[in-house]
Order: structure tokens, then C-alpha cells, then sequence
């Protein structure tokens, strides 16, 4: 049968409790580095509120104040750019460890991170195409019919990064597949396997974004309480509540991108006997 939401939740969770060590050796490496530029541009951000409170001169020119402003929202813009390129990243390494075990293999992060060097300029490609692409839905969707494009498209790419790492494939083709994989060549006839797939991700993904949020939240209030929501104190809760965050998705990141590979696997076994192609090879090994 197909798989539903607790079959997903729980084998998200049996991939992290089998090989924590594995799996954090490929998220921590990859994502660490972006998740501290991007909390260093969330203080940024806050400083440059903070002590750029005048933002005009009486000529009506922009001053330094603003100008700082506007350079931190640029660094964190480009900050959360990165980050959501790493997701690809964590995703092609995760996908590589559990192809393996389905595969009657096991690898180490070393192995895994460099099959991510070999995906990675079809990584980029994917990367910089979904970009422009995902700013314009973004901006729609304040508007009604833009917020489902958005989901629509967000779910579209998800199996892009398994495919890149797994089949070894270019950028257009890995979004050929995964739009295969997830709505089939005949989208009227397989609507209901389409809106499945979209219904367990954005459950996981939902969860997953209101655990993050109401964490940082509560870390931005309470550090607001300790050291006041003025100057120096509305950076420090700022800041507290950007790594309370991303401590956060450091602890999720594997279930939400366990949950893509999941439903990725599952697809081929169910649409290419991808599980009998699996035995087959075992049984000449």
C-alpha cells in the first residue's frame, strides 16, 4: 500500500535514531556555516533598526543609518538564499545513506558528502533555477492564487536532490523526474497520488516551520524580558531568537528531508519496481 503520514513520520525518525552519527556528520558541516551568517545578519538587521532610528536627512537624502539598514536586509536575504541552498545540499547527502541501506549498503558521512561534490554543480543548476523562480511565487502569493503556485512549485522540486545524487542526472532532467515521480505523465488520471504526496509534506513541513516558530518566539520574549526591547537589548532577543531557530532546524532537518526521500523511494518502488530491480542485482552479486 501506499504510504501515509505515520509511516513517513516514523521512518523519518528510524533514519535519524539508525545513524544519528552519520546523519549529523552530513547536516552539521553543510548547514552550520550558512545558519551563522544568517544569524549574524539577523543582529545585523537589529543593530542597524536600532541605531539607524532617523531614517532621512532634512533634504530628504537617505542617511548612513539607513543605508546600513538596507546593506544587513541585502546580507539577509542572501543569508536565507544560502540556507535554503544547503537544504539541497543536506538532501542529496541524506538521500545517498538511505538509497544505500535500501540498496543492502551502508556508508559514513565522508562517503555521502562527497557524492554531494560530485552532485553539487546539478545541485547549483537546481538551485538557480528554482531562485528567481520561488522570489516571484513568494511575492504572489500575499495574493490567493499565488500561495498555492507556491506549494504547487515548492513540492514539485522536492525530489529534486535524491534524483541528482541517486540517478546521477542534469538539472532539467532531475526536475523532469521528480515531476514525474510526484504527479505522473498523466495528471487527470493520478490526481488523488499527486495531492497524497503534496498532503504528507506539507503536514511535515507545517509542523515542522510552527516547532521553529514558536520556539524563536518564545526565546525573542524572554530575552526581551531579561535585557529590555530597546538598543542593545532588542538585538540581543533578536539574535537569541535566530539561533534558538536555528537550533531548531538543525533537530527537524531530517525529518522533514527524510520524509522527500521516503516518498521519493516509495514512488519507485510503486511506479518503476524499483524494489525488484534491487533484488535482482543482489541476487547476482
Amino acid at each position: 500500500r501506499p504510504m501515509v503520514v505515520a509511516d513517513v513520520l516514523e521512518g523519518s525518525f528510524t533514519i535519524l535514531k539508525s545513524r544519528p552519527r552519520t546523519i549529523y556528520g552530513i547536516i552539521v558541516p553543510l548547514m552550520v556555516p550558512a545558519m551563522v551568517l544568517q544569524a549574524l545578519a539577523v543582529g545585523s538587521v537589529g543593530t542597524s533598526a536600532s541605531f539607524g532610528s532617523t531614517p532621512f536627512t532634512p533634504f530628504g537624502g537617505p542617511t548612513a543609518g539607513s543605508s546600513a539598514a538596507l546593506r544587513s536586509l541585502l546580507l539577509s536575504v542572501g543569508a536565507a538564499a544560502l540556507v535554503n541552498l544547503t537544504m539541497y545540499l543536506v538532501g542529496a547527502g541524506m538521500a545517498r545513506v538511505v538509497s544505500a541501506w535500501y540498496a543492502d549498503g551502508d556508508i559514513g558521512p565522508g562517503e555521502a558528502l562527497r557524492s554531494v561534490w560530485k552532485a553539487t554543480p546539478t545541485l547549483l543548476g537546481l538551485w538557480v533555477i528554482q531562485l528567481p523562480v520561488a522570489i516571484v511565487l513568494y511575492l504572489l502569493s500575499f495574493c490567493l492564487i499565488g500561495l498555492p503556485l507556491l506549494i504547487a512549485w515548492s513540492f514539485w522540486l522536492q525530489f529534486t536532490a535524491p534524483i541528482a545524487v541517486i540517478e546521477k542526472v542534469g538539472p532539467i532532467t532531475a526536475l523532469r523526474r521528480s515531476w514525474r515521480l510526484s504527479v505522473s505523465r498523466n495528471p487527470g488520471a493520478d490526481l488523488g497520488r499527486g495531492m497524497r504526496i503534496i498532503g504528507i509534506s506539507l503536514l511535515v513541513v507545517v509542523v515542522a516551520q510552527a516547532v521553529q516558530l514558536g520556539l524563536g518566539v518564545l526565546a525573542q520574549i524572554l530575552s526581551a524580558l531579561a535585557f529590555g526591547n530597546d538598543g542593545v537589548g532588542a538585538t540581543v532577543a533578536l539574535v537569541a531568537a535566530g539561533v534558538v531557530s536555528a537550533l531548531v532546524l538543525l533537530l527537524v532537518t531530517p525529518f522533514v528531508v527524510g520524509s522527500s526521500i521516503l516518498l521519493y523511494l516509495d514512488q519507485r518502488v510503486r511506479n518503476e519496481g524499483l524494489d525488484i530491480e534491487l533484488e535482482a542485482a543482489s541476487a547476482f552479486r
